[in-house]
Parts: structure tokens; sequence; C-alpha cells
């Protein structure tokens, strides 16, 4: 599994955003878990992170 980085906003648009940090296999798979852990925001963008030890 991967490292993600998800930029979560409010559909309607606004300065509400924030990044969370999720582990998963793919970027549809990481958005769609950023957005059930977060009711009423939606993904805005996802970045694998690099791998590091």
């Amino acid at each position: 599994m991967a490292t993600y980085e998800v930029k979560m906003g409010r559909p309607s648009g606004g300065s509400g955003t924030f990044v969370v940090t999720v582990h998963a296999s793919t970027p549809d798979q990481a958005r769609r878990t950023a957005e059930a852990q977060n009711p009423g925001y939606k993904a805005q963008s996802v970045y694998r992170l690099p791998y590091s030890n």
C-alpha cells in the first residue's frame, strides 16, 4: 500500500480546505477513503507521497 495526501474541500467551493493522509492501493481508493471519512467534503486532489523508510 502507498501513502497518499488528499486535499479536501467543500463541493460548493470556499476557503475551508484541508489535507488528510491515507494508505491505499490506488489513487481512486485514496480519494474514496478520504471522502468516506469526511462527509460533506470532496477530494480536490490526490498526491502520492514518495517512499521513505
